[in-house]
């Protein structure tokens, strides 16, 4: 059995020993230690931490911060991320079958600090010794972590940037969420494990979540238990038919500042996606605004683009003679064109259906249509006008000088067109999702609006 544990490091290291008031422990170091809490590790100018680092190598001797560390828990063994990698140990080996062996390689994740990295840095000797795969990032020899911090030329693949509590990042918790996706991909979220025993309590919640929608287990120790909490993955995830109105604005911080979007932005507010002082995004609108990166909506699947282009081939059918609207009609390039109308012999519009989420680019679908539509447009005859029919809940949410970029690209003999299906549930009905009231009428002719392009 292999499995990667991903273990967030806090300072427990160093409270515990500080605790003792020994191995080394004196007045002078904890002063130091105050102001090391005060350092960035990568946005420090050298001139505050510079002061301390003797004390971290040893300006006296051998024996400075990080030896007495060492010495300390050798003898202790006293760290909430030790105890709680090795309570994971033992209650994975309960499930081993005969004859299985257990393969653990621990991956460290510190904060944007001078003290978890040099926590971290013992913890990853400690557990070498003891025989675990550590992916903490080696430093060169004869050097150490703070070493490099000094002469400020290490970056280490493990230390999250901007994950600071001194102040609130949205980078930091990108980051923390974008190195958790990286491993997890590399291990498989079957195989990865989160401990979040160590480091900062406020991350609790939005690596709760995290973990729940990218189907990983956590582990957590509380204190002095000597028992494990695992939390596996549960069948939860976010509603769309609450979240979809706001996808271009989740990943648009313009727009959220926009007046036009006020009304929206509040409801965000509401829904604790927003902070409450400013339109900066909430650790939960972090997390949704990365999942939506992986897994589109389904007014974004390519199932339910499906659907409303037979919707919308049904609804042309009757403003015109059946054999007049063909669907998905194949172009001499391999493409085709979702709709193709011939309303009489002199004219023929072609038509692209797309969400209007498009027009965020958010998986590269917009820059592929700017590519290829035009020129598939182009190896079909006689296409006189085209129509680019874009749908979701509000019209607000297209932005016309997007929608221009497709425009430029047709001659100008080309009559272009962009229209905005509207997709929302009407007030009288008792369904719960407004999909499942457009699946069950027909469009309306007020559902269908057009966007004046200038």
């Amino acid at each position: 059995m292999n499995k990667t544990i991903l273990t967030t490091v806090g300072t427990s290291l160093i409270s515990n020993w500080k605790e003792t008031n020994n191995y080394g422990l004196t007045d002078e170091i904890r002063e130091q230690l105050r102001e090391l809490e005060k350092c960035s590790f990568f946005e420090n100018s050298g001139t505050t931490a510079d002061s301390y680092i003797n004390y971290v190598k040893g300006e006296y001797g051998e024996r400075g911060i990080l030896q007495l560390l060492i010495e300390y828990l050798n003898a202790k063994s006293n760290c909430a991320e030790i105890s709680s990698i090795t309570a994971i140990e033992k209650e994975l080996r309960k499930s081993l079958k005969e004859g299985e062996e257990l393969t653990l390689t621990i991956h460290l994740l510190c904060t944007d600090t001078i003290l978890s990295p040099l926590c971290a840095e013992v913890i990853a000797g400690y557990l070498r010794r003891k025989g675990y795969t550590v992916a903490f990032e080696e430093v060169a020899e004869n050097a150490t972590i703070i070493e490099k911090i000094k002469d400020h030329n290490f970056s280490s693949a493990h230390i999250i940037k901007n994950l600071n509590l001194k102040k609130y990042s949205e980078q930091g918790l990108l980051n923390l969420i974008e190195k958790i996706k990286i491993i997890t991909s590399t291990a498989g979220s079957e195989n990865t494990l989160l401990n979040i025993t160590g480091g900062y309590k406020a991350l609790i919640p939005p690596i709760t979540i995290l973990a729940q929608l990218y189907h990983l287990s956590i582990y957590y120790l509380y204190e002095d238990s000597s028992e494990i909490i695992h939390l596996p993955p549960m069948p939860v995830g976010f509603d769309w038919e609450i979240i979809e109105k706001y996808t271009i604005l989740l990943f648009n911080e313009n727009k959220r500042n926009n007046i036009k979007y006020l009304k929206d932005v509040e409801e965000m507010r509401e829904l604790n996606l927003v902070f409450k002082d400013n339109t900066k995004l909430t650790p939960l609108g972090i997390i949704l605004s990365e999942y939506l990166k992986d897994k589109a909506s389904p007014l974004t699947g390519t199932i339910m683009g499906y659907f409303v282009e037979y919707k919308l081939y049904k609804y042309y059918q009757t403003k015109f003679d059946c054999n007049k609207v063909k669907h998905s009609v194949k172009t001499k390039d391999g493409g085709d064109i979702d709709l193709v109308i011939k309303p009489n012999e002199t004219s023929k519009i072609g038509i692209e259906v797309k969400p209007a989420s498009v027009l965020e680019n958010t998986y590269d679908s917009w820059t592929h249509l700017l590519a290829h539509f035009p020129s598939r447009v182009k190896s079909l005859e006689n296409i006189n006008e085209i129509w680019l029919i874009l749908y979701g809940e509000s019209e607000n949410s297209v932005n016309v000088e997007t929608v221009m970029q497709l425009k430029e690209r047709f001659d100008m003999n080309i009559d272009f067109k962009c229209k905005f299906l509207k997709i929302q549930k009407s007030k009288q009905s008792q369904e719960r999702h407004i999909y499942q009231d457009f699946f069950k009428s027909d469009i309306k002719d007020s559902q269908l609006i057009d966007i004046i392009l200038t």
